[in-house]
């Protein structure tokens, strides 16, 4: 049964608990793949999307693995037949050096340290979600869309959307995993940026 709303409707699911969630490292753009935590709640999630009748014409997902199996439990689940589109600008922030160390050295470093660690520039990481923008805009016309990405990488979204500067991203809550939210495609600079978040959380909520 297709979505038969003619408008454009984006939701976004963060990736089941990760191998790295459960030890408290950074992943990045490591590839690690989902605890069996991770799937059970991929499962959950779209065994939720599936009893509220949700139907997506589309699914997104970043190339990472994580983000990937997440994307397979949740289609399986709700009886999604459709393609899987990997959106390669969709991976996670690229943490440089420190990608498997704990997560908490990342979120005390400067831009500057992380970009000497080899890592992505805040500038680039802005700019390279607002490109995520352009191609799910392309996607989406017409479709209600499911993305499955990462934590940092949705930030950045909603920073992006609410006019908030990249250096502050880190100060917006990030989502849970396999939690659902609307997906802040489009910068919306009449619309609160405390009313986005407290809005965010639309269909599923763990």
């Amino acid at each position: 049964m297709k979505n038969t709303n003619l408008s454009s409707e984006i939701l976004f699911a963060r990736h089941g608990q990760s191998e790295a969630n459960a030890a408290g490292f950074l992943a990045g753009q490591k590839d690690v793949e989902l605890t069996e935590e991770g799937i059970r709640q991929a499962r959950e999630t779209g065994a939720q999307l599936l009893e509220k009748g949700v139907v997506f014409d589309k699914i997104v997902t970043s190339p990472l693995i994580r983000a990937q199996q997440t994307a397979y439990e949740i289609a399986d689940t709700i009886g999604y037949t459709g393609d899987i589109v990997t959106l390669k600008d969709l991976k996670e922030r690229n943490g440089g050096t420190f990608q498997g160390r704990d997560i908490q050295e990342f979120y005390a470093a400067s831009d500057n340290d992380i970009v000497v660690a080899g890592g992505e520039s805040l500038a680039d990481f802005s700019d390279r979600l607002k490109r995520v923008n352009i191609s799910l805009g392309l996607i989406a016309t017409g479709k209600r869309v499911l993305v499955v990405g990462h934590a940092e990488a949705f930030r950045m979204a909603q920073a992006n959307s609410a006019g908030i500067a990249p250096e502050l991203y880190t100060t917006i809550e990030a989502p849970r995993n396999a939690e659902v939210y609307k997906y802040p495609i489009v910068k919306s600079e009449d619309i609160a940026f405390d009313a986005l978040v407290k809005a965010r959380t639309l269909y599923y909520k763990r």
